[in-house]
């Protein structure tokens, strides 16, 4: 059996970089998942924090109610945002895994115009991606701004139901 050409070599390593880049996107979605559960665990202390809360209130009204009501809100916002982040999108392998638009483009052809093909599907897919990455991005933007949004309007009831306390 004879060497693998150099054109040969590229389209192997370029096969194995797609393939490393998917696994690196399935290893994010434990990264995801675990700030989906840290979500919810801030969820739970809004129940727990709620214990806290007077029972009864002689207007019928509590503004701490209303904040946890908020709290429960942002928490909805947050999961719809894990959940957008969670879909993803296409992770973008360079080239094509058509096995003679591979030799069209890498075996079949000089070294140099191998190279320029190469580096041409590589531009494409790297662009691609951080187009995606943008977009998943401002999903996790929405998150944070939603646990943030969660602890202030969790704190702010609490705080509330302790000064109707004194």
């Amino acid at each position: 059996m004879s060497e693998l050409t150099q054109q040969q070599v590229m389209v192997y390593e370029r096969l194995l970089a797609g393939h490393d880049l998917v696994c690196e996107s399935n290893r994010g979605l434990v990264g995801r998942a675990n700030a989906l559960l840290l979500a919810s665990s801030v969820v739970i202390g809004v129940v727990v924090a709620a214990r806290f809360l007077p029972d009864s209130t002689p207007s019928g009204f509590a503004v701490e109610y209303l904040l946890l009501g908020l709290v429960c809100l942002c928490s909805v916002v947050m999961h719809g945002f894990a959940l957008m982040l969670w879909r993803g999108g296409l992770t973008m392998v360079p080239g094509t895994l058509s096995v003679d638009e591979l030799y069209d483009d890498y075996i079949g052809q000089e070294l140099d115009d191998a190279y320029y093909n190469l580096l041409r599907d590589l531009c494409g897919t790297i662009a691609d991606n951080q187009a995606l990455g943008m977009r998943l991005g401002r999903y996790l933007d929405g998150i944070v701004i939603g646990f943030i949004s969660q602890l202030v309007f969790l704190f702010s009831a609490i705080a509330w139901g302790s000064l109707n306390f004194f």
